[in-house]
């Protein structure tokens, strides 16, 4: 490997400092290519909604997350909603989610009609209180909705069992965390359901919007995919429910079935670079949010900034993109809505407001070369001091 100096010299051109995007979901040419050769193979093909493409890949990603059945949808929301949908929640029921999410989280439940109950998260590692999800279990808790923020698993197996004792189902929220494992398997398929998005920056990213579900319910998984696709059960026009329409195009599902096979590898890079950036952090003023158990994919990488702006710019005057995920909390979501179908105390809210004003996110992924990886450290390091 060049030396750092050797490195860094390299991102300049022409004297300037060529600057690093927080992302670009641009493929590689080789990658483009295999892309483009599975567009032709849809479009000769001529099954453009569902078909043997889509089934294959349900087939090939159950059999990543270790034997089940996948049912693929239309986004990573769709997938939330259908899995409650699935599990018959509605107006009277409630549901545990965490106060720190991507906004969709809280739609989803939103769309039942289900109250949303909510539970602090840990600054330190972004993911759901546990100790404070089963004092929040009443005999209307319907569901436990989990968020694997950021790609680290959350590790709810202490709690799972009596969970189920009280009736309380599991839909993992999975939507930056495909690959991530705990000691007890898959993120994703460790409860009732696992939901997942392949939104083209996710680690496992479509060339636009597509999503699945994970059940190992055999029967589970037959009345998904009639949810998805209007309720239709044996034949076009018999309807079982009313359902919706969010199915995973063809396209979608054959990109998605040649980038599967590189996940892991991929995953492994951005752990490197999580590693890469942890050392330029140190001790200093940044604090990385992180889980301290589980293997992460570090969809994002997140730190802590008690002058979050100051810093941001610093490294923006550097020739790096940040970013925020996510500047607000379960409050823009209760701002936004008309009914009263959630709950969250003050107490619920300390943790997740520390993340919501102090998280800053970093460049991260494949399309990010070791190169720029290195001078991304470098400018932390440069921004910190």
């Amino acid at each position: 490997m060049k030396t750092i100096t050797s490195e860094i010299s390299s991102s300049f051109r022409g004297g300037k400092l060529l600057r690093i995007p927080f992302y670009d979901c641009t493929p590689s040419s080789e990658n483009a290519a295999n892309l483009v050769q599975a567009a032709k193979g849809v479009i000769r093909g001529g099954a453009y909604v569902g078909g043997e493409l889509v089934q294959e890949f349900e087939d090939q990603l159950s059999d990543y997350l270790g034997g089940g059945y996948c049912v693929g949808v239309g986004n990573g929301l769709d997938a939330l909603t259908l899995s409650l949908m699935a599990l018959d929640v509605g107006p009277g029921d409630e549901v545990i989610v965490p106060t720190h999410s991507f906004i969709a989280t809280w739609i989803a439940v939103s769309r039942t009609g289900a109250t949303s109950v909510g539970v602090d998260v840990d600054p330190s590692t972004g993911l759901v209180d546990l100790d404070q999800v089963l004092k929040k279990v009443t005999r209307k808790t319907k569901v436990f909705l989990p968020v694997q923020l950021y790609g680290a698993p959350v590790d709810f197996s202490g709690i799972q069992g009596t969970l189920k004792a009280r009736g309380v189902f599991i839909v993992e929220d999975c939507a930056q965390a495909l690959g991530a494992k705990t000691a007890s398997g898959m993120a994703g398929a460790l409860g009732d359901l696992g939901a997942f998005s392949f939104y083209p920056t996710k680690n496992l990213g479509a060339l636009g919007d597509g999503g699945a579900i994970f059940t190992r319910d055999s029967e589970m998984a037959e009345r998904l995919k009639s949810l998805r696709s209007y309720g239709i059960r044996h034949s076009r026009y018999q309807f079982g429910e009313l359902g919706v329409n969010s199915r995973l195009d063809p396209i979608q599902a054959a990109f998605l079935s040649k980038k599967l096979p590189l996940l892991d590898a991929e995953n492994e890079y951005r752990n490197w670079q999580a590693e890469t950036y942890m050392r330029a952090i140190g001790d200093g003023a940044l604090k990385p949010v992180m889980a301290d158990f589980g293997y992460s994919v570090y969809h994002h990488f997140a730190a802590l900034s008690d002058n979050r702006k100051v810093f941001r710019q610093r490294m923006s005057e550097l020739g790096v993109d940040t970013d925020t995920h996510y500047p607000y909390t379960i409050e823009a979501f209760t701002d936004l809505s008309k009914k009263r179908t959630f709950r969250v105390k003050e107490s619920d809210l300390m943790g997740s407001r520390e993340l919501a004003s102090k998280v800053v996110t970093f460049p991260m992924g494949t399309w990010l070369t070791k190169e720029q990886t290195i001078v991304v450290a470098d400018r932390i390091s440069e921004a910190l001091q």
